[in-house]
Formats: C-alpha cells, sequence, structure tokens
C-alpha cells in the first residue's frame, strides 16, 4: 500500500535530502503532480498506490516528504516547517471528523434540495477514514483513532461498511510503524517464525520493544503470540500481551487476544488439574473482562466474544 511505501522512504527520519534516495524523491514528485509519468510500466505502478489509500492520504505522504527533504538540517527552518505539519495535522483530523459527523447526519444536500448520491457519500467518508489512518500512523494522533473508533461503533448496525473499513485502518495503524527500519525489522522477526527460530523470533521482538521510543504494543504483541503459540510460554505471553495493553489501551485486537488465551487456558488449566488450576478462575475472569473491554470498543466482535464465552444462543 502506498502508505507503506511512502513509510518506507523514511518520513520520519529528520536528515535532509542528501540522505534521501533519488527514486523516493522521484515518487513522491510524481504523486504530488509535479513530474510527469515517462513510461507505461511506471504509470501502471503508481495506478497500483493510488488505488490503495486514498488520494488526499497520498499527497499528505508526498508532499510531507519533499518539504522535509528541502529542509536540510536547519533547525530554525525545521520548527518552523514542524509547527506547520502540527497545524495541518489538526486541521486534516478536524475536517475528518467533521466530515463523518455531516454525512452521518444525512449527507450534504444538493441544490434541488436531495441528498448527493450515495456513491459520492461513500467515497467521501472513505477519504475522511483514510485521512484518519494516514495520521494515525505518522504521528500517533490520539483523536484520529478516537474517530475511527466512534464510526465503528456508530455504523456496526446501520452502515456496516463504514465500521469495517475503520475497522481495517485501525488495524493497520496500530500494526504499521512510522519507521521503516522498525517494519522492516518486524518482517525480518517474522520471517525467524516461519523458518523454525521461534526462539530467536521472540528475542527480535523483545529487542525492538525495548529500543522503540514512544513504546510501540505491536512489537510486544508479536512476542507474546511468539511466546504462546510457538513456544508453548503462556505466562511469558501474558506479560508481553499485558505490556502492550499499558501502552495501547484501547487496543482491541490486543484485548481480544489476550482475552482468549486466558480463557482458554483457564479451561485446559481446570481440566487437568494442573498446579497453575488454583488460579485458572481468576485468570478466566479478567480474560472475560478482556474479551467483553473488546466487544465493546468493537461491537464487530460481539459475537466472536459471546462464542469464547459460551453465550451464543445460534
Amino acid at each position: 500500500m502506498l502508505a507503506l511505501s511512502l513509510l518506507a522512504i523514511g518520513l520520519g527520519n529528520s536528515r535532509g535530502l542528501v540522505n534521501r534516495p533519488r527514486a523516493a524523491v522521484r515518487r513522491a514528485r510524481v504523486l504530488l503532480g509535479v513530474d510527469d509519468i515517462s513510461n507505461p510500466g511506471e504509470e501502471q505502478d503508481y495506478s497500483a498506490e493510488f488505488s490503495r489509500i486514498s488520494r488526499d492520504a497520498s499527497l499528505n505522504f508526498a508532499a510531507s516528504l519533499l518539504a522535509e527533504a528541502e529542509l536540510g538540517v536547519d533547525p530554525k527552518r525545521r520548527a518552523l516547517w514542524e509547527q506547520s505539519r502540527r497545524t495541518s495535522e489538526l486541521d486534516a483530523v478536524a475536517a475528518a471528523r467533521a466530515t463523518l459527523r455531516r454525512e452521518e447526519g444525512g449527507g450534504e444536500l444538493g441544490g434541488d434540495g436531495t441528498p448527493v448520491a450515495a456513491q459520492e457519500s461513500w467515497r467521501t467518508q472513505s477519504r475522511a477514514l483514510g485521512e484518519l489512518s494516514y495520521w494515525l500512523i505518522a504521528t500517533g494522533n490520539v483523536d484520529a483513532e478516537t474517530i475511527l473508533l466512534d464510526a465503528i461503533r456508530g455504523s456496526a448496525d446501520c452502515e456496516r461498511w463504514l465500521a469495517v473499513e475503520a475497522d481495517g485502518l485501525l488495524r493497520k495503524g496500530w500494526s504499521v510503524h512510522r519507521s521503516a527500519t522498525v517494519n522492516s525489522r518486524m518482517e525480518a522477526a517474522r520471517g525467524l517464525i516461519k523458518a523454525g527460530k521461534a526462539r530467536e523470533a521472540a528475542d527480535a521482538f523483545s529487542a525492538i520493544a525495548a529500543e522503540c521510543e514512544p513504546v510501540w504494543a505491536e512489537a510486544h504483541r508479536w512476542r507474546g503470540k511468539t511466546l504462546h503459540l510457538a513456544l508453548g510460554d503462556v505466562d511469558g505471553a501474558i506479560s508481553a500481551y499485558e505490556q502492550a495493553l499499558a501502552t495501547s489501551t484501547r487496543n482491541y485486537p490486543l484485548l481480544f487476544e489476550l482475552g482468549a488465551l486466558m480463557v482458554r487456558d483457564a479451561a485446559i488449566e481446570a481440566q487437568l488439574g494442573s498446579p497453575r488450576a488454583a488460579g485458572s478462575a481468576a485468570r478466566a475472569q479478567r480474560g472475560a473482562e478482556y474479551l467483553g473491554r473488546a466487544a465493546e470498543l468493537n461491537p464487530l466482535l460481539a459475537q466472536k466474544v459471546a462464542q469464547l464465552l459460551g453465550d451464543d444462543d445460534d
């Protein structure tokens, strides 16, 4: 996706143009329309990227890249740019919120007083969601996260497509780091799991988690997944998941995975009568609370939670 492509250029890097690959700046200039596409193969490449993310977010990425590259390392110019970027961030998030609220209220009216076409309404809302996703990845904007969560809760029963799209963008926002280097290291660590080197993978995720500033929940999450699914270390996995939640308290994939792990583990230990069975009831209760919180944040998970807790009537 374009978000990943431009993040891979190193949007968060504070160094100047001398450290930017020419191809990266070329890509940004094409996306902005400054340069023309020079060959059919290149046209197909950019067309595919534009189809994966909203155009507005694409232009934000590209404009940020070019502006930052031109700033170099001049601290005064950089301070002015950061102030401008922060203003743009606040304005963009506020505009996205206003767009979603307007569309929820019945959409815009045309000159004859009739609602705009449903297709145009869909495009408008989709662009707003894409803008929010961009800022969630680029800066960790808490308001963007909140608006996306509200979109899920407010649309799960009526406009399900909106809830599903917001859900996907939130999951992407939580799982993609703003640093291309971190994303590359995460992919390499996941490759170790596929290669049967689970212990090395867990250590790699631990190293990434220790080095990220601010703390990044996804690295802890993957350490927990590896400890649980590949190494059978349930207690270590629970600890890793709880470290992740301390950083990302509304991350419902984390809440769901941790809750499911604790509920299932408690049931198994109680049946086996193992030394850990003594705390199984308390562990199951905590797991149920995590699952309940996940369903509260994302009603799309309600049925899965009910099935795990044995409350599903179907």
